[in-house]
């Protein structure tokens, strides 16, 4: 027996080039984040049908839902699609294709109201009929911006318009099914109500206890993923005893990993560096190493004839009546860091990223 329901889909604009162009890992990380903040920002009480690649396909069995609900709802998801863009641009550490294009992606909505059916796969109850199949061919529409809100006629019929005080622009365009009316409101104008991120402050600790200088015959690039992305931690850092991390998250400022090191327990977190991108930095630092207040470790990758030049250093500011500390510090670690380098130059030389991402 069919049942009325609002069809909703939020969809990003710009996915097909953005995956297409750009790092797979990390566009994988970022759009799979955006579909999260999208979801997280349901007030309508949506319920999820289908995860459609750069599109989330949501109903709802209708009963009270207002054409001022349905507003505010692509409103909500809007803004704070944009917002996590906007953070995303400020702390991100990485100058991959996905990261630095990740801000040109968009967003738009499609609604209708109609009757649907449902059939069962496996064991999941679905929206099924060919309401179904025209609320998704209402993608395709003659709609000359990438930010909108797309009202179906049925949608508008039975919910009434929006206020006088949004810009309503109406359309009709030739389907397979046939001529089928449409209006939309364009929602680029609420980016400028997307709050502003600032970026946070990095102060490099007070004392340096090491510096040192390795050359990589790979690209920066290249490095620069190898010594960032958590998961080839291991393979170069074997003090490590493990580490654990955010699997579904493009490490970027703010980031944070804990460390099991030779039995204790360490947790880093990602810094801005607030440099420009030449040469490109990364940046960690922890709060709970021995005799320290801070400790932070900086890399430094400069790009050469050969391939990639590393500078390692590491600062530390000290407890109080524990300055003595560095000169214990520097014999226990130098040793073990300068190995980390030799090790991370082998990885990248020998094994590379590309099958470490095989």
């Amino acid at each position: 027996m069919s049942q009325n329901a609002l069809l909703f889909i939020p969809d990003i604009s710009g996915y097909t080039k953005f995956i297409n162009h750009t790092d797979v890992e990390h566009s994988r990380h970022i759009i799979s984040e955006l579909l999260e903040v999208i979801l997280a920002k349901d007030t309508l009480g949506l319920e999820l049908a289908e995860i459609e690649g750069d599109a989330l396909f949501l109903y709802k069995l209708q009963s009270s839902s207002t054409i001022e609900d349905v507003w505010a709802q692509a409103k909500k998801m809007f803004l704070a699609f944009h917002e996590h863009l906007l953070l995303y641009k400020h702390r991100r550490i990485c100058d991959c294709g996905a990261c630095l294009t990740a801000s040109s992606l968009s967003l738009k909505f499609v609604v209708h109201l109609a009757p649907i059916d449902f059939i069962e796969v496996a064991g999941r109850k679905k929206p099924y009929g060919p309401e179904v199949v025209k609320v998704h061919r209402l993608l395709k529409n003659d709609i000359q911006n990438s930010e909108y809100l797309l009202l179906s006629n049925e949608t508008t019929t039975a919910l009434g318009s929006l206020p006088s005080s949004e810009k309503i622009n109406y359309y009709e365009t030739q389907y397979d099914f046939g001529p089928y009316k449409y209006s939309a409101i364009d929602m680029s104008p609420l980016r400028s109500e997307v709050s502003v991120t600032p970026k946070f402050e990095v102060t490099k600790s007070k004392v340096e206890l090491m510096n040192f200088n390795i050359d990589i015959a790979a690209s920066v690039d290249d490095v620069h993923e190898i010594t960032s992305n958590f998961a080839y931690r291991h393979l170069w850092n074997k003090d490590l005893d493990s580490i654990s991390y955010d699997k579904d998250r493009v490490n970027r400022a703010g980031s944070t990993h804990l460390c099991v090191i030779n039995g204790d327990t360490v947790e880093f977190e990602t810094l801005d560096t607030g440099q420009e991108r030449k040469p490109l930095i990364y940046a960690e630092r922890t709060k709970s190493a021995p005799f320290t207040s801070q400790l932070d470790n900086f890399y430094v990758f400069t790009e050469t004839e050969t391939g990639t030049n590393i500078e390692f250093t590491l600062f530390a500011t000290f407890k109080k009546y524990r300055g003595w500390a560095k000169y214990l510090l520097r014999i226990l670690m130098k040793k073990r860091m300068l190995q980390g380098l030799i090790d991370l130059k082998a990885l990248a030389e020998q094994t590379g990223l590309e099958k470490l991402q095989e």
